[in-house]
């Protein structure tokens, strides 16, 4: 008398069915959806710092957000449903968006000169400063006139005292090519929207290290 198949002989068989339907769609026209990425390259804004810097190190904090805007996904707003946020569902960051604009905005502030040196966490380092921030928006808009925006409210604190040197929010907006509406473009408007935030977040540091006797080291006499 034979024995009936045991539960795990049955297990594997159906699994390796269902492997082996995959590849028969995907040897036979069957489709598969590849995730796209995509990676938030902003040029360096250059200048900013000269004559005023941070006496000490920079530490760039984290960026809270929530929703849709905390995820990796692109995400867009679209004016036939006003209150809804949507996210593309194969088009992604490299990494998470708060995690991404973070690095982005410490590597605009380190290359400006602003400071010794600006650290993200990641390096374990304490910091002379503190800068933290929220993501308010992060989105493509689809209305009357599509665009690109970009809002960050960004606080500097002197580590020390605690003592708030800076409080800004910043708002970008990235008109988007009339016609274009490939994700191509989209990156696009948004690396544009953050270099531009980069650009007035290294001029407001610099005017604080300006004014922040404390704060400043001054500028450094010339080796002979």
């Amino acid at each position: 008398m034979r024995r009936p198949p045991s539960r795990v002989h049955f297990i594997r068989a159906v699994g390796l069915g269902v492997a082996l339907s995959g590849c028969a769609g995907g040897l036979f026209g069957g489709s598969s959806v590849r995730n796209h990425y995509y990676r938030l390259d902003v040029p360096d804004p250059g200048g900013g710092a000269e004559g005023a810097r941070f006496a000490g190190v920079v530490l760039f904090g984290t960026l809270d957000a929530s929703g849709p805007v905390a995820s990796r996904n692109l995400v867009y707003w679209d004016a036939t449903t006003p209150h809804e946020l949507h996210r593309r569902a194969h088009h992604l960051w490299l990494a998470p968006t708060p995690l991404m604009v973070r690095d982005v905005l410490a590597g605009c502030l380190g290359s400006s000169g602003i400071a010794e040196a600006v650290v993200t966490p990641g390096y374990r380092v304490r910091g002379n400063y503190l800068v933290s921030g929220r993501m308010g928006q992060f989105e493509q808009r689809f209305d009357a006139s599509p665009s690109i925006v970009v809002e960050l409210e960004l606080a500097l604190v002197r580590v020390a005292d605690r003592s708030l040197l800076l409080l800004k929010t910043y708002r970008e907006e990235a008109p988007l090519p009339a016609g274009d509406s490939s994700v191509d473009a989209v990156v696009r408007g948004f690396q544009h929207a953050v270099a531009e935030v980069c650009r007035r977040f290294v001029g407001d540091m610099a005017t604080v290290a300006g004014k922040d006797r404390a704060a400043v080291s001054g500028a450094r006499p010339k080796e002979r």
